[in-house]
């Protein structure tokens, strides 16, 4: 009955062993696939982050050529009025300039007739 008893006891040895080592490969399993799942769940984040900094830099260059081309359509209305005022400063100059010359022209007229009436 010893003989069987170890066989037995051999036997209960060898089911705890083969039992201990079954639950540890499901927690070795279970664990592995925990770490899975989270390692995809990380990359989907950095996905998403790595994404929207791509969204927020493509904004932020559209807002900057935007805002470049505002600028510009601005340079360009600044010189056009510039450009304006110039030429009408010269129109002005040629009028007041011929205004003077005009007066001059009466003036002097206007002396040779006093001249003329002194003359008589």
């Amino acid at each position: 009955m010893s003989d069987h008893r170890q066989s037995e006891g051999r036997s209960d040895s060898a089911c705890r062993l083969e039992t201990i080592a079954v639950t540890e490969r499901e927690r070795v399993a279970a664990e592995r696939e925990r770490a899975a799942t989270a390692a995809a769940a990380e990359q989907q984040r950095v996905a998403a982050v790595t994404s929207s900094a791509a969204n927020v830099n493509r904004e932020r260059t559209a807002a900057a050529l935007e805002a470049e081309q505002r600028i510009e359509a601005e340079q360009q209305g600044i010189t056009a009025e510039r450009k304006r005022v110039a030429e009408e400063r010269k129109a002005l100059e040629a009028a007041r300039a011929a205004d003077i010359e005009r007066l001059l022209a009466e003036c002097k007229e206007e002396r040779a007739r006093r001249l003329q009436a002194e003359q008589q």
